[in-house]
């Protein structure tokens, strides 16, 4: 006779809680300095949860190259990034055509190289010229697309902002 085992597998679900805790609401949204190179990290648990992240860039310095670009280096595919102008969710706009809605990469580029400029991340090669054109306040906002279950509930995004 053989005997049958009865101890139960225990599995231990991921716990994890959204971080950053700010930013939760529009009209009030962490910040993320554009001085050089900075990221942020986070993670949001709840599917449609969103953080909002605003970044202030200098005005480039006419004739000198400035490319202020913001980026999705981490969550894509369980993350959106939107660029937006203010808490309406108006998006940034493209010279190239197009808007700031779902990018994994965001750039404007003031460069005296006209031949090599791809604003928007997008295909079109156009440049921006006019340094008065970079918005004023730009707010990221960052939101969980998936549906969240035990095997990514706590999977991360980062975004990369740099001048």
């Amino acid at each position: 006779r053989f005997r049958r085992s009865t101890r139960a597998v225990r599995t231990r679900a991921a716990t994890c809680s959204s971080s950053p805790t700010s930013g939760a609401d529009c009209n009030s949204p962490a910040s993320l300095s554009a001085a050089g190179t900075s990221s942020l990290s986070g993670q949001l648990v709840t599917q449609g949860e969103s953080r909002y992240i605003q970044v202030s860039f200098s005005t480039p310095v006419p004739g000198q190259p400035s490319t202020p670009t913001i980026s999705l280096t981490g969550g894509a595919g369980d993350y959106r990034m939107d660029i937006l102008t203010s808490c309406s969710g108006s998006p940034v706009t493209c010279p190239s055509g197009g808007d700031g809605n779902d990018k994994l990469t965001w750039s404007m580029n003031f460069n005296a190289n006209l031949s090599s400029c791809n604003p928007c991340g997008g295909s079109v090669q156009n440049c921006c010229t006019n340094q008065a054109s970079l918005p004023g306040l730009i707010l990221i906002k960052i939101t969980r697309e998936t549906a969240v279950d035990l095997s990514n509930r706590c999977n991360p995004f980062s975004i990369s902002v740099s001048q």
